[in-house]
Parts: C-alpha cells; structure tokens; sequence
C-alpha cells in the first residue's frame, strides 16, 4: 500500500482537506461535550466517507494482504451500493455513499438502543460537503 500511496501530491491534498476541518469538528464535539456514543457515530461516518475517495486507494486495497481487513468492508458494501447508481449521477453517488456507514450504524443502534442516528447523517454530509466545497472553490489549487 505504501508504494502505490508514496509521494502523491494529490493524496497529500486530500488529506489536508480531510483531515483539517475533521479536527475542527472534534475541538468543538468536546466544547460541546456530546456523549461518546454519538460522537463515535459521527466519526465512523465520516472517516468511512473519507477512505473511499481516497486516491489510489482502491489498487492498494485489491491486494490479498488486505483481504480481510475493515477497509476492505468498507470498499465492498459501498461497491454493492453503487450499484443503484446506473445513471452516474454524482449527487446520488454521494447519496449512496452515505447509505452505508448509516446502515452499520443502524445496526450498533439497533443493538445499543443508546445514540442518536442523526450523528452519523451529520457525519456524512460534513465530509461530503467538504468535498464539494473543495471541488469547487478549489482552495488547495496553490500546493505544489
């Protein structure tokens, strides 16, 4: 994986937008002091967007070293869900990108009946968000 991802401008790009306002966003979870449960929601949520548009991730991840790994769920079930997308719609692409940590969570959810679901939503559409915002306003464009 270290090889593919080695000394990759883009990656280097993504990980200031990525991570940045991530930790922005847990300075002011613990200002506000949410409960731990939802704050790991949030999280989950987020991170789970932020590995899947990871740039070349996915040659990195095909790799039998990687076989049963918990990133490798993750690229599965959101390679399972894209599959509604036939249209290639991006807002729907990023709409199904969401679905999946949502229904994890769900899951812990239903398992706990303790945290409240609207924390991984928030968390997905910060991260998507983000993301959009970049892709639009461009505000790395001057890194080399």
């Amino acid at each position: 994986m270290e090889n593919v991802l080695n000394n990759d401008m883009s990656l280097k790009k993504y990980y200031i937008i990525g991570l940045v306002p991530y930790i922005f966003i847990v300075i002011v979870f613990e200002i506000i002091n949410f409960s731990f449960l939802n704050k790991i929601f949030f999280y989950l949520a987020y991170f789970w967007n932020f590995y899947l548009l990871i740039p070349n991730i996915t040659t990195a991840i095909n790799k039998k070293r990687y076989r049963f790994s918990f990133v490798k769920l993750i690229f599965f079930a959101n390679e399972k869900i894209q599959t509604l997308n036939s249209k290639n719609n991006q807002y729907l692409e990023s709409l199904l990108r969401s679905l999946s940590p949502f229904i994890f969570v769900l899951i812990f959810f239903l398992i706990s009946n303790e945290g409240n679901m609207l924390f991984p939503l928030l968390g997905s559409l910060t991260f998507e968000s983000i993301i959009k915002l970049q892709n639009r306003y461009q505000f790395l464009k001057k890194i080399p």
